[in-house]
């Protein structure tokens, strides 16, 4: 592991590390924020992970241009497992794991986020290129975060093209957590998504 990688076994050793920063971990977990055990789980599911100096959550994330003639998909909204809900406006989204590539990350986005079959999908990109972005993260307030990110272009049939509801259900320690997506059609210009 690199020098400059945080190695985080436990929640408290993480939690103890964000307040040796200026970071004010009252924000979190409130409003749209998320919580200390959301960036733990991150870290522990190879979505992320943190620099220490400067301290910097790194993300690779592929946003999944899916369109439908002129029209692209955007996730409008998103109610956490507690019932807040965060507006997103942006493409469908995932964080890539640790072994895997641009193109099998976007797949594993369609398949999970809009709960399709891998037959409905059409990945039209061969080569994913990337772009990097420095963000003050709204997840975790005051952790910036560097993204790399992955434009995937795709198709997907048998879409409503009236704006629909997703869920997603995940088990932990026996609990079952649910979030669910508002998804919904737009005539933006791939170059106006949101960052």
């Amino acid at each position: 592991m690199q020098k400059n990688i945080g190695n985080f076994p436990t929640v408290e050793k993480l939690k103890n590390w964000l307040k040796s920063l200026p970071i004010d971990l009252d924000a979190w977990n409130v409003g749209q924020a998320k919580s200390v055990e959301h960036l733990f789980m991150e870290i522990l599911d190879g979505e992320c992970y943190l620099q220490i100096q400067p301290p910097l959550r790194v993300v690779s994330v592929v946003q999944v241009l899916v369109t439908n003639g002129e029209l692209y998909l955007l996730e409008l909204e998103q109610e956490l497992d507690d019932k807040r809900k965060r507006k997103r406006n942006i493409p469908p989204s995932e964080k890539m794991k640790a072994d895997e590539n641009c193109l099998d990350t976007a797949r594993r986005c369609l398949i999970e986020e809009l709960g399709v079959n891998h037959d409905d999908i059409v990945i039209k990109t061969k080569d994913c290129k990337e772009s990097t972005r420095y963000r003050k993260s709204r997840s975790y307030p005051g952790l910036n975060t560097k993204y790399y990110v992955f434009r995937v272009h795709a198709e997907v049939k048998g879409l409503s093209e009236e704006n629909f509801w997703t869920e997603e259900i995940n088990h932990k320690d026996g609990i079952e957590i649910v979030r669910r997506f508002c998804w919904g059609w737009s005539n933006l210009k791939k170059n106006k998504f949101p960052d």
